[in-house]
């Protein structure tokens, strides 16, 4: 995302984009691998992927580990470079001013130390995908086999000219057959990043990974907070496939079911929010169940912008630790809005750790709907953020859309 102000390295006022840069020094059986990130302008960007090439093509390559490392810091430093290009290249914000968004709306999400973020005013995951990883590999067998044509140059050894003559051809093949892949794969991932018919991942750019669920063609998330005297309970659904979802949502607490039955459009992503009033003269925890079914309605799955993979049993045991440590999920809000806001466990449970009871009152309470992306109308992330910081400070209910 392009944003103005001073470049951090040649302190010129010009618009600026966050570029990130990797660098691997080989020693021996070492291998040292060190980032360089920073808000920059489009020539600064430039010089430093220059410096980090160099280096890598210099320095890079004088370990047995480095060489494996290598390969992949040359595509994801090209690939970033792309990016940056391609951002210096669009108009700065002019989505999110048209809409009246604030660029930085991230800096105000209550979780936003938990996204999976380099920056406060930049969102999401670039995942590997299957051009890069097998660029990758396609540079590792480039390396090796231009090794093999300067050792053959030097000398045949203890072959026969019949065989160094093979050896030759076969060492040739193999590097003109790795930097054909490179070219294509160059080429596919660009295709890739660059269709016209890809959608959103909207929930992996706007909340922790780790609290957004599957359920069938959906990847639905949940949070509810204390706001009025009333539990607000917020809902954030996108649609998998490139054909209309039919699902139907209970919500259990204090003995009564508020249903939420709604179709879904194409990769659309929308977010429901409910308000329960609380009971003050009793002292308990506000807990509530949701109970999701989800009716099949053809199609395919939709093809996604920078894919964000969702967390599974594999994931480490590090992070779980770190998570569980940080209160569960629990995050503690702004001074703006005071409280605790709880996400949704994976059993469908949310608990809020505040001192009320919810309070029956199945007829006054209604859900209401605001489209957070749709291909009718696709908008920015930071727009989806901003509707998430609208439901969380504002007292009164946020407006549908």
């Amino acid at each position: 995302m392009i944003t103005f102000g001073h470049c951090e390295s040649c302190q010129k006022q010009a618009s600026l984009a966050l570029a990130h840069f990797r660098k691997v020094t080989g020693i021996l059986l070492v291998a040292i691998t060190r980032s360089s990130s920073g808000m920059l302008c489009r020539s600064c960007a430039c010089r430093r992927f220059t410096s980090a090439t160099l280096h890598n093509l210099t320095l890079g390559w004088w370990s047995v580990m480095s060489l494996f490392i290598l390969p992949a810091l040359l595509v994801t430093n090209t690939v970033e470079l792309i990016r940056l290009l391609r951002e210096y290249n669009t108009p700065a914000d002019s989505k999110m001013l048209a809409a009246g968004v604030d660029p930085q709306i991230f800096r105000r999400l209550p979780w936003v130390h938990l996204l999976g973020i380099r920056s406060p005013i930049t969102s999401g995951d670039r995942p590997l995908t299957l051009p890069v990883a097998i660029s990758v590999f396609a540079i590792l067998g480039a390396i090796i086999s231009l090794i093999g044509i300067f050792a053959l140059a030097s000398g045949n050894g203890n072959n026969t000219p019949q065989q160094a003559a093979a050896i030759r051809y076969w060492t040739k093949t193999v590097f003109i057959t790795c930097i054909l892949l490179i070219s294509i794969c160059t080429y596919w991932n660009y295709r890739k990043t660059n269709r016209s018919d890809t959608a959103l991942d909207v929930l992996a750019k706007i909340v922790p990974l780790d609290v957004i669920y599957q359920f069938g063609r959906i990847h639905l998330t949940a949070f509810a907070f204390e706001i009025e005297g009333k539990l607000r309970v917020v809902l954030a659904i996108q649609n998998l496939f490139n054909a209309p979802t039919s699902l139907h949502i209970k919500l259990a607490a204090a003995n009564e079911i508020y249903p939420l039955d709604v179709q879904l459009q194409p990769s659309e992503a929308t977010a429901f929010f409910i308000h329960l009033p609380l009971n003050f003269a009793h002292r308990g925890v506000a807990s509530v169940t949701f109970t999701t079914s989800v009716t099949n309605s053809g199609g395919r799955r939709a093809r996604f912008q920078d894919r964000t993979f969702l967390s599974n049993s594999s994931r480490s045991a590090l992070a779980t630790a770190a998570l569980a440590m940080s209160g569960h999920f629990s995050v503690d809000l702004s001074d703006n809005t005071p409280g605790v806001l709880a996400f949704m466990s994976s059993h469908g449970n949310l608990s809020v750790a505040i001192p009320r009871d919810i309070e029956p009152c199945a007829t006054s309470a209604t859900w209401r709907r605001i489209v957070l992306w749709s291909p009718d109308s696709p908008m920015p992330p930071e727009y989806a953020a901003s509707v998430l910081v609208r439901l969380i400070e504002e007292n009164s209910a946020a407006p549908t859309r």
